[in-house]
């Protein structure tokens, strides 16, 4: 996948901005605060329906605006075009979304249709923070894969936001709900299954992806992992009918627990992604540097695995990563994408990309000035 342009109207301090892209490789230069971030965000709304920064759609909307838009002309690997456009209005919080002039029903029908891999100082919380930001990482990696599973999502989230009510309701009116709750368990172990059985599936492929990529940027000897850590007790169980009968008993296990706390306390929703380097936790004894490499990594691994599972390259967004990198790392990691498709990548550091005089020859230099753009080859 291509993004051949891209025009961005009254989104963060950008008026009316419209970019050319190069097939390859995009380096948008430009101090900070300039807009050079606001240009990524705006191809990931393009691509993922919101930006990767912030979900409020008011607050990427310039200042005294109605609203904003955001359109671009997509190629495929395959050569075939589209016209996509997103637009927001403050005054209903409306969001639309076109394609090739027809209206899209429902905006998660969008996902995956655009693959897109995002690298951002902003998702350093998937390695330092909790662990609802390393199951945001798998349920984005799948959702723009695989279109059942970004459905169950959706739905198990609604199932499990009903469930949560009800739940609440047995701990404050200390009311019997048995019967109620029966047919939303039965719906909760049937999508909470196959998110399970996906997600554990997607770690066991992921790793050579990822083990891959960290050896290619770091270059050293270490050796990370990645494990999927359940809620449930389901012991080398993998067949998805065994797992859901296993899911079933743990709900019958832990209601009454359950209608104490007022909450789920099983499911995928509290399940944990754990990394670890040399067999030490990643979260609790790895350095910045280490932290680093392990993120830019499962975003390069994040990008093959798509490729693959796809068979369309995704777009390869990279927001000021160079400085979180050191010298070393950082040219791995350019050499890396060089070959990899088309890519953006927003720095600060001018001098930088002199040293990369042949795969820089197709690359477009783009300089932004308070929201404005020039090119500078």
């Amino acid at each position: 996948m291509r993004l051949v342009q891209l025009a961005i109207e009254t989104f963060r301090n950008h008026f009316n901005t419209l970019i050319d892209f190069s097939e390859t490789g995009n380096i948008i230069l430009g101090n900070n605060g300039e807009g050079k971030t606001n240009i990524i965000e705006a191809i990931s709304c393009l691509c993922l329906t919101k930006s990767f920064f912030t979900p409020s759609d008011a607050i990427i909307t310039m200042f005294g605006q109605p609203g904003y838009t955001v359109s671009g002309i997509f190629k495929s690997d395959c050569g075939i075009e589209y016209k996509a456009t997103i637009s927001y209005t403050k005054v209903n919080s409306a969001k639309i979304y076109s394609l090739n002039r027809k209206k899209i029903d429902h905006l998660s029908n969008v996902i995956g249709l655009f693959p897109v891999v995002i690298v951002s100082p902003e998702h350093a919380h998937i390695t330092f923070g909790g662990p609802q930001e390393r199951r945001k990482f798998i349920d984005g990696a799948l959702s723009q894969t695989h279109r059942l599973y970004l459905e169950t999502l959706l739905e198990y989230r609604q199932i499990l936001k009903q469930r949560n009510v009800l739940l609440m309701n047995a701990r404050e009116k200390n009311e019997r709900i048995d019967a109620t709750i029966d047919p939303w368990n039965e719906a909760f172990a049937r999508t909470g299954t196959l998110l399970l059985v996906k997600r554990k599936e997607f770690v066991s492929e992921f790793r050579r992806y990822f083990e891959e990529a960290f050896a290619q940027i770091t270059e050293s000897a270490e050796k990370p992992s990645i494990e999927y850590q359940c809620t449930l007790d389901i012991g080398d169980a993998s067949a998805q009918e065994e797992i859901e009968v296993l899911f079933k008993q743990s709900i019958a296990k832990h209601f009454v627990n359950e209608t104490k706390m007022g909450f789920s306390l099983i499911g995928p929703h509290r399940d944990e992604l754990l990394f670890s380097i040399n067999g030490s936790n990643l979260r609790m004894y790895a350095s910045q540097g280490q932290h680093k490499s392990f993120l830019v990594a499962l975003k390069m691994a994040e990008f093959s695995y798509i490729r693959e599972k796809c068979k369309e390259t995704p777009i390869l967004l990279l927001d000021d990563v160079l400085s979180e990198l050191d010298t070393r790392r950082a040219t791995n990691l350019l050499k890396a994408i060089s070959s990899a498709g088309q890519f953006a990548l927003t720095s600060t550091e001018r001098d930088f990309f002199a040293k990369f005089p042949q795969s820089s020859k197709s690359w477009k230099i783009i300089e932004v000035k308070n929201g404005s753009i020039c090119y500078a080859n």
